[in-house]
């Protein structure tokens, strides 16, 4: 197996390990007492693992899945250098819960999307494609929309 097909391999297992989702919201921005949108936020929620104890915020097992989590976003972003700039959030010691994710403990890393020189700037056809590419290589790695799969854990966990 190549270099390459070995790391798509374990950036999919990391993705099961720890059921990650995204989701993507608009980023705005205040200009002149008016919100702007100029990028996108794509969250990428992981989870710990479930025969492990309950977590407790910013613990060993938080910075794990936030480690897993920073890996699949340099993973997942262009690899051409765009017009548009790419930041990653820093791990910020937190759970969270959604009842969209049946309230699992979640830890989160969020990309922005926005314009390389001028992040004041409305979004541009530079910020939908490089969000198109980042959705499309997340759906490729098996990471899910919004709730994880429960029915594909299954399947995995059999084979």
């Amino acid at each position: 197996m190549s270099l390459l097909g070995e790391m798509q391999e374990i950036i999919e297992h990391m993705v099961d390990r720890y059921q990650v989702c995204w989701e993507v919201y608009p980023h705005e921005e205040m200009w002149n007492g008016a919100r702007i949108q100029t990028g996108f936020d794509v969250e990428l929620y992981g989870t710990h693992c479930y025969n492990e104890q309950h977590p407790t915020p910013g613990c060993q097992q938080c910075l794990e899945v936030y480690d897993a989590l920073q890996a699949i976003a340099l993973n997942i972003l262009p690899e051409e250098r765009r017009p548009s700039r790419y930041e990653l959030s820093p791990f910020d010691r937190s759970i969270r819960y959604s009842h969209m994710r049946k309230d699992r403990p979640d830890v989160l890393l969020t990309i922005t999307i926005s314009h390389r020189n001028h992040p004041m700037e409305w979004i541009d056809e530079c910020e939908v494609r490089c969000l198109n590419d980042i959705k499309q290589k997340l759906r490729d790695i098996g990471a899910e929309q919004r709730a994880w799969n429960w029915q594909k854990g299954q399947r995995a966990r059999q084979n």
